[in-house]
């Protein structure tokens, strides 16, 4: 590591692509609350929410 102030420390860029956006896309429109609503599920018998399961398949897709 160089003392000169001008030289940029190690940095890795990563790209996540669009799973950020369309992520936040899908919180916006309220897709998990709104499948939760429109399905019927028993919330003591599955430990995940089939809103959160479309929101799931939707950022993957």
């Amino acid at each position: 590591m160089s003392n000169n102030p001008y030289v940029m420390p190690d940095i890795t860029a990563v790209s996540p692509g669009a799973v950020p956006v369309i992520t936040m896309l899908c919180r916006t429109a309220k897709i998990r609350e709104i499948v939760n609503q429109m399905v019927e599920w028993d919330e003591d018998r599955s430990k995940i929410s089939p809103g959160l399961l479309i929101e799931s398949l939707i950022v993957c897709i």
